[in-house]
């Protein structure tokens, strides 16, 4: 998500998950080259591919954010293949603004393990209603927990030039890394041995 547009009263902010058309055009063509030129795969296995190529392509969407503080109007345009989403909001109605990442494991073609991080951005209203602002953006995540921070910062940036420009609380949550959690660890430690320590007779 970038912003295109910004005045005292106005930001326009646009989501187009390029990482998503990719893979569809990826599959596409991997299913089309196997149909062409490959005799020993079978029908089936490239009909899948370029199936799946397809779907991811027709159901991309490209999402426009406007705030506009001129009419208290927060206004969400989805547009993809399959037609136009309009969702529109009060700007009176959002609580705060949220930035939520999360780990997630896959499991590669030669059967290694791997993680990523999706970093997602989230009006949360006053009824408790979330509304997605981002298709979410993907970090690479390294096997000690260190993630991409060039990436992170620029979500958490727009992320606060939205909550300053409205005026909202901003919140981040984040996965613990490693050293996080070591850390807890270790003072869990130190306290219980202190506390262990106080309580022997003298």
């Amino acid at each position: 998500m970038k912003i295109n547009k910004k005045t005292d009263t106005l930001m326009v902010l646009k989501d187009l998950s390029l990482l998503t058309f990719g893979i569809g055009i990826v599959f596409a063509l991997v299913g089309i080259f196997m149909l062409i030129t490959s005799s020993s795969v079978p029908l089936w296995f490239s009909i899948i591919f370029l199936g799946i190529g397809l779907l991811v392509i027709i159901t991309a969407k490209m999402t426009t954010v406007t705030i506009d503080k001129s009419s208290s109007k927060l206004s969400l345009k989805k547009q993809g293949l399959l037609g136009t989403k309009i969702e529109e909001y009060g700007t009176n109605q959002i609580k705060e603004l949220q930035l939520r990442q999360s780990i997630q494991y896959y499991t590669n073609r030669g059967g290694s393990r791997g993680q990523r991080l999706v970093t997602n951005l989230y009006f949360v209203l006053k009824e408790n209603k979330e509304v997605l602002l981002t298709s979410g953006s993907i970090s690479g995540v390294g096997m000690w927990g260190f993630f991409n921070s060039q990436k992170i910062s620029n979500e958490e940036k727009i992320g606060q030039e939205i909550s300053t420009f409205l005026s909202i609380p901003f919140q981040v949550y984040r996965p613990s890394t490693v050293g996080e959690m070591l850390s807890t660890v270790k003072g869990a430690i130190e306290e219980g041995m202190a506390k262990s320590k106080s309580e022997q007779p003298k």
